[in-house]
């Protein structure tokens, strides 16, 4: 993901009528006023912002979504 100004803010902030959402296809986005942050793909998560990268590898996103906080959501 390629993200202009703050990254806390484009990744994280879900104010009144602002929320990130992942969508198989971008048709279901018509008539939603909606910008496109990046894109989903591959096996480890990449956030780029400014020429800096954060890499995240498969092992570490597997960790975390297996935390006891993420298992007591569902």
């Amino acid at each position: 993901v390629a993200l202009a100004g703050d990254p806390l803010e484009e990744l994280f902030s879900e104010t009144c009528g602002r929320f990130l959402l992942a969508v198989r296809d971008e048709a279901a986005l018509a008539g939603v006023k909606h910008r496109i942050i990046g894109t989903v793909g591959g096996d480890t998560l990449t956030i780029r912002l400014e020429g800096e990268s954060i890499v995240i590898p498969p092992e570490e996103l597997d960790a975390a979504l297996s935390t006891t906080t993420r298992t007591m959501r569902y």
